[in-house]
């Protein structure tokens, strides 16, 4: 009897052979997970790299030029408290007659400011090239403010100076030495652990001190803008600048949410428990 088409397709129908591997598909496989495995490296972990407040996405760097930083999750609270407090100052200063004293407040407002820029800077950077980049332009920018606040110091002392008046009695003052102390202790221990870490028995035990300078930080920056408050009760900013003391306290504490909120607890051994 004549089979059918049907039939003789099946009759006829013989398996094909599967192809073997090639070396190059183990190749390829193990170049895929290789990336995989890189990708999820280098996204953002949960848990301990969590900021106080907000999603880990939200004080994260991500793969975007640094200058994202300075306005990434809450660094734009953080710059919108910095501009109004050098607003708040300059705005002052400007509107009375300058003389040689007038050069202090301009100063070390804006080396607050460029504080202020050096922390949000660095801190959303969690892969070794972003620390790497972050570390560089975080040590520039406290550089600027450095030289900006040594330079408001020598401009308030020669003043004093030359005008026969006391040093370092009211609270401004106290506070503002404190802070000249810890700003010079800050970039002395910052530049050497990360530049010259042989003074310190090594690469590791230098990067063990990275979170008493972190804290550091955090502590010179509240000691700044608590000076800045002090300055609003000298005799001078009563009589001549007039900036108000409840102006000055909402923009610190502007500064205060907006930095605090992307700090990372896996950056404080002592925070994360380690």
């Amino acid at each position: 009897m004549p089979r059918s088409g049907k039939d003789a397709i099946l009759i006829g129908y013989k398996p094909r052979e599967a192809r073997p591997r090639a070396p190059s598909d183990d190749i390829n496989h193990s170049n895929c997970s290789m990336a995989e495995a890189e990708q999820q490296r280098q996204q953002p972990s949960t848990g301990e790299e969590e900021p106080l407040l907000g999603g880990v996405g939200d004080a994260t760097q991500q793969q975007r030029p640094i200058y994202h930083n300075f306005v990434l999750g809450t660094g734009v609270v953080a710059q919108a408290g910095a501009w109004i407090l050098a607003a708040i100052v300059w705005g002052s200063v400007f509107s009375h007659d300058l003389i040689l004293f007038s050069v202090h407040p301009l100063l070390n407002s804006a080396a607050v400011l460029f504080f202020v820029q050096g922390i949000l800077i660095l801190q959303p950077t969690h892969t070794a090239a972003q620390k790497k980049q972050g570390t560089y332009t975080h040590a520039a920018l406290n550089d600027v403010a450095v030289l900006a606040a040594v330079a408001g110091l020598v401009i308030i002392e020669y003043n004093k100076i030359d005008h026969g008046g006391t040093h370092f009695e009211s609270p401004h003052a106290i506070l503002g030495l404190v802070t000249y102390i810890l700003i010079a202790l800050q970039a002395i221990v910052g530049i050497t652990q990360y530049f010259t870490p042989g003074i310190y028995g090594g690469v590791d035990n230098a990067k063990a001190l990275y979170k008493y300078h972190r804290v550091g930080g955090y502590i010179t920056l509240l000691l700044m803008l608590a000076t800045v408050c002090a300055a609003t009760q000298t005799t001078f900013n009563t009589n001549v600048l007039q900036m108000q003391l409840w102006a000055v306290v909402v923009a610190s504490v502007i500064i205060v949410v907006g930095v605090g909120a992307r700090m990372k607890r896996s950056k404080f051994g002592w925070m994360a428990g380690k």
